[in-house]
């Protein structure tokens, strides 16, 4: 079992997930992650993954951010059958659903 220690400004939580590993065996397409978890994790994504980080927090639920998701999918050939993966909680989670539901 892995385990990472997030600092949030509601307090500290940790996330436990089996073998890092696990991560190159599934089928990844353009990642949407924060630049939190893109520095903590980004040892164990699979190179060659497009991968985009937006600022940590609820300011990313914004137009602007959502515009600039549809963007990079379009620069990275991006289709109604692409998986896009959110690799975060809440906020990324929020904002990858909303794109998927919308491009």
């Amino acid at each position: 079992m892995q385990s990472l220690t997030v600092r949030s400004s509601r307090g500290d939580y940790s996330i436990d997930w089996g073998s890092p590993e696990a991560l190159k065996d599934l089928p990844l397409g353009p990642i949407i992650t924060d630049t939190n978890v893109q520095s903590a994790l980004s040892h164990w994504i699979p190179s060659g993954r497009p991968i985009l980080a937006v600022r940590p927090g609820e300011q990313s639920k914004s137009v602007s951010v959502f515009e600039q998701c549809l963007e990079w999918l379009a620069q990275n050939a991006a289709n109604g059958k692409t998986i896009l993966t959110a690799l975060g909680g809440g906020v990324v989670g929020d904002l990858e659903g909303f794109v998927a539901a919308n491009s």
